[in-house]
C-alpha cells in the first residue's frame, strides 16, 4: 500500500461520500446515530452480513432461478460493504471534532474528510491494516442494514399520506 494510492482510495471515497451525504441526509444520520448507539450491535450484524452472505450466495448460486439473483444480491453486498465506510468515518470525524447531535454540512464535511483519512491511514499498520478497514467497514454495514430495517415500510405510509400519523 502506497501513499500515492492511498491519496487515491482516499479521493475516490470522499467523492462518493458527498453524494451519498447530500442525497441521503436524514438516512446518513441514522446509521451514525446508531453506530454511536450501539456500537456493538452494529459490528455483530455487519459481521454476520460479511460471513454468511457470501455462503448465501454460494448456495444460491447451485440453483437455476437464483443465478440472476447471485449477481444482484452480490452488487448489494459489495456496495455494502463499500458505504459502510461512511457512517464509520463521520462517527470518527465528529467525534474527533468533539461534536455530538444535529451538525451543518459543513462540519459533517469536514468529519468525513477527518473520518477518511482516519480510515485509510489505517491501511499503512503492518499487517493488521487491511484487518481494521475491514472490521470499520463491517460496523458501517451492520449500522446501514439496521437503518434500512428500522426505515422499512415509510414509503408505503408516505404513499398513502399517513406519514408521521400515529395508527389508531
Amino acid at each position: 500500500f502506497s501513499i500515492l494510492s492511498g491519496l487515491f482510495w482516499f479521493a475516490a471515497a470522499l467523492l462518493v461520500g458527498i453524494p451519498f451525504m447530500l442525497i441521503f441526509p436524514r438516512f446518513t444520520g441514522k446509521t451514525v446515530q446508531g453506530l454511536r448507539a450501539s456500537t456493538v450491535k452494529c459490528g455483530l450484524v455487519g459481521l454476520a452480513a460479511l460471513i454468511l452472505t457470501p455462503i448465501f450466495l454460494f448456495m444460491l448460486f447451485f440453483t437455476i432461478v437464483g443465478i440472476p439473483m447471485v449477481f444482484v444480491t452480490a452488487a448489494a453486498y459489495g456496495l455494502l460493504l463499500y458505504l459502510g465506510k461512511f457512517p464509520v468515518a463521520l462517527a470518527l470525524g465528529s467525534a474527533l471534532l468533539m461534536r455530538r447531535g444535529q451538525i451543518s454540512f459543513s462540519l459533517a464535511l469536514l468529519a468525513l474528510v477527518i473520518g477518511l483519512a482516519v480510515f485509510y491511514s489505517m491501511a499503512m499498520v503492518p499487517f493488521v491494516g487491511g484487518s481494521l478497514q475491514t472490521a470499520a467497514s463491517a460496523f458501517g454495514a451492520g449500522s446501514i442494514l439496521i437503518a434500512l430495517v428500522a426505515g422499512r415500510g415509510r414509503v408505503r405510509n408516505q404513499i398513502n399520506g399517513t406519514a408521521g400519523q400515529p395508527k389508531a
